[in-house]
Parts: structure tokens; sequence; C-alpha cells
């Protein structure tokens, strides 16, 4: 269940664009909030996954066809989820609640972790 946290963590932004348009956000708000209270997030994430095939669905031109979708949100462009190939990592920023696998490896140019999508806190720092 951890590793499908991060991915909603990862994903954030294209959940809350694909939701909007063409679904419901109560389902991710819901899980936003089961993180936030440090709650089980198993039955909200259940739902997030519904809500998120079935505006996948509502998007299609195709409609519901039984296939299985294959238009899951992606990686933002810019983002890796692999280092980057020559750089020796000194730290790696984690979920700050412990709550999902999320890891992040600071490129050179960056300033800042990243925050997280359910909390707004900053990634929780740890050397490798």
């Amino acid at each position: 269940m951890r590793d499908r946290i991060a991915e909603v963590c990862r994903d954030f932004p294209a959940i809350r664009a694909l939701l909007t348009a063409h679904g419901d956000l109560a389902p991710l708000d819901a899980l936003l909030d089961a993180l936030r209270e440090q709650a089980d997030p198993a039955r909200p994430l259940e739902r997030l996954d519904g809500a998120v095939r079935e505006a996948e669905i509502a998007r299609s031109p195709y409609k519901d066809t039984g296939a299985p979708s294959h238009h899951g949100p992606t990686v933002p462009a810019g983002w890796s989820e692999l280092p980057v190939q020559g750089r020796r990592a000194e730290a790696v920023f984690l979920c700050p609640a412990g709550a999902c696998s999320r890891s992040w490896l600071p490129a050179a140019h960056d300033t800042a972790p990243p925050v997280c999508s359910a909390t707004g806190a900053p990634l929780r720092w740890e050397r490798i």
C-alpha cells in the first residue's frame, strides 16, 4: 500500500487534473485527509482508484470497453524515478509521515526537496 500511496503523491497534479475535468475530487480529498490524520488509508485509496478509473473512462472517446486502462497519470516532464547517472547521492528525501514509499534524490541544481502532496510538509531528509 505504501508504494501505491507513493504513486499517488508522485502523480498528484495529473490525478487532480483528471478528477477535476472528468470526475469527483472527493475521493482524493478523503485520501489526503486520512494521510493528514494518520488514519488507515486503505479504504480512501480504494475509492480513489475507482474514481480514477471512472474518470479515465469518462475521458476516453471509446468509453468502457471492458479492457484494462493503460492511460493512467504519468511522471511529470523533467522528473525521473531513477537517480542521475555518475552522481553519488549523499541524502535521500522520504515521506515525512512514513505513510508511503516515495523517495527523491536531489540533483545538483535542486535547492529544496519537494513537498508532500498530502500534508504540504517537506520530504524528510535521511543520509544514505
